[in-house]
């Protein structure tokens, strides 16, 4: 655009240059007035042809400074993190989808899932949390090679792409990440432990596409939560029957919790000199159609990590007191009931109103319940 307006600038010069000439030899020898007056006019109209033309120039100037400015937050936005500044989800899909379709390669996708995030905010608050993802994605950004990737894909969950490692080097690799990560992170200062839970899967032999091995990942992730005292859990077809499983059971789960199909056995807390019964704890019991019976350390761990603690644990209370009633003739008036509550549950808005809701609904006048 510029060099157009130029270009006419340039054209409106030689036309005056023209007019000057051909006024001479026309005007100039009949009629000089009329002669300076086409000289004045064109003079002016090429002065304001110049100002405008450079008016025109800064605008655009501006304005293409903008956009540029404009384009590189988008692309920002779009592709990198905004607390750490590394590369977010999209931008490693991206990378990794071109490096695998184009150069052909192999490697790991590995995850890191920060332990505790959570309870660490609680505790100390969203600044240090933050602080803490920040120096995070810097030690791994400083600890990457050449031919690896990493990004920050979650709230707490990083992902590294590991090329060309083969049988054994994956896991000497990843011990050592780990000891120079501690090692960086304290000179950073950050001294509170710091733990993941960490997964990996290979391409393309887990999976012929970037989205099938990172599900396959993923599924690894899942399970590496639920086990306290193992590091690394790498992706195999057990792994993945075990996960089909435990989907199949949450559907159940969640089809019998609505259903209130779950029954309650009742345990005897017995006082050993007298043999008098103290208290009842309530105890329950799934019997499915297909599976048969389902022990609560199957199914507990289930409730919690489907967040269905607040329904199944609403749906016992509910069991037990109407059942109270037949357990008072049974035992006495003044028998105390045990319920095991999880935490969240106990923790969780209106749960003191409900419970209090629900014994008024049933009329029961004298209750020891002991909620824990």
């Amino acid at each position: 655009m510029t060099t157009i307006l130029s270009l006419l600038f340039v054209w409106l010069s030689v036309k005056l240059g023209w007019v000057v000439y051909y006024g001479y030899n026309r005007y100039l020898l009949n009629d000089s007035t009329e002669w300076l007056i086409h000289i004045g006019t064109l003079s002016l109209f090429l002065i304001v042809a110049h100002v405008s033309i450079r008016a025109i120039k800064n605008y655009l100037t501006s304005n293409i400074a903008e956009l540029e400015s404009s384009i590189d937050k988008v692309y920002k936005l779009a592709y990198f993190d905004q607390l750490t500044g590394i590369p977010n989800r999209f931008m490693f899909n991206e990378s990794l989808l071109k490096r695998t379709e184009i150069h052909h390669v192999n490697g790991y996708l590995v995850l890191f899932d920060l332990k505790g995030f959570k309870l660490i905010n609680s505790l100390h608050g969203n600044e240090l949390g933050d602080e803490i993802l920040i120096k995070i994605a810097q030690v791994f950004n400083e600890l990457k090679g050449d031919r690896e990737m990493v990004a920050r894909i979650s709230g707490n969950e990083y992902a590294w792409w590991m090329e060309g490692l083969v049988g054994k080097t994956l896991n000497y690799r990843l011990e050592y990440l780990k000891e120079q990560f501690y090692i960086r992170l304290r000179s950073l200062g950050i001294d509170k432990k710091i733990e993941f839970h960490v997964s990996y899967a290979h391409f393309p032999t887990n999976g012929g596409t970037i989205d099938k091995v990172y599900q396959k990942a993923t599924m690894a992730l899942e399970y590496a939560k639920t086990i306290k005292h193992v590091n690394v859990v790498s992706y195999n077809q057990t792994l993945e029957q075990i996960t089909r499983d435990e989907e199949a059971l949450k559907e159940m789960l969640l089809r019998d919790i609505e259903n209130e199909a779950f029954h309650l056995a009742f345990q005897e807390k017995v006082y050993v000199k007298t043999g008098k019964v103290l208290g009842l704890e309530v105890l329950a019991r799934w019997q499915t159609q297909t599976r048969g019976a389902i022990t609560p350390s199957v199914f507990i761990p289930i409730v919690e990590k489907a967040s269905l603690s607040i329904a199944f644990g609403n749906m016992i209370i509910k069991k037990a007191l109407d059942a109270y009633p037949n357990l008072q003739e049974e035992y006495g008036g003044d028998i105390m009931m045990s319920i095991n509550i999880s935490p969240s549950h106990l923790m969780s808005k209106g749960f003191k109103v409900y419970v209090m809701e629900e014994i008024s609904r049933r009329n029961i006048r004298q209750i020891e319940l002991f909620l824990r």
